[in-house]
């Protein structure tokens, strides 16, 4: 099973109602989740996208997504030892604004510690979508340009920017 953090813990609110053949708690059943908030940071295609400016520091990012997790913690709980996995999210950046992130990459670099440090808090295994394009993690030569690699890696420790 997939979907938003939203969607999945409204369509599946306890691990009793994930689909099964036999009407038994399948153990090899989980539940992949895709995680963009907030999605005026996120997501480059919506009209409200703000990107960094969002956010004026790292601390509110940070804030922000360890309180939006807090909700997610609960469902998590209803879920029963689910194996679940935040399998894509990402801060998505239209080309024109690559150049500009140099002096606000710390907000991105923010974002996806925040992420991995309250999935990895919460047992999950995470995968931040990578597509070379508005969601690059890495550069087309697979560089990391911009130390993204490194915070998602590293959730714990400092950036060098």
């Amino acid at each position: 099973m997939w979907g938003s953090f939203q969607g999945v813990s409204n369509l599946y609110p306890c691990s009793e109602k994930l689909p099964t053949v036999t009407n038994v708690k399948d153990p090899f059943v989980g539940v992949a989740v895709h995680y963009y908030d907030p999605v005026d940071v996120t997501l480059p295609s919506l009209p409200t996208f703000e990107g960094n400016a969002y956010f004026k520091k790292t601390k509110q990012v940070k804030r922000f997504v360890h309180n939006d997790m807090r909700t997610f913690n609960t469902w998590l709980q209803n879920m029963g030892g689910t194996f679940v996995t935040m399998n894509e999210y990402g801060a998505g950046r239209p080309d024109e604004m690559k150049n500009e992130l140099n002096p606000n990459i710390g907000i991105v670099q923010g974002y996806y510690k925040a992420v991995v440090k309250n999935a990895i808090s919460k047992g999950m295994s995470t995968a931040a979508w990578n597509d070379f394009g508005w969601f690059s993690v890495t550069n087309s030569s697979g560089d990391d340009e911009f130390e993204l690699v490194a915070a998602i890696m590293n959730p714990g420790e400092q950036s060098s920017q």
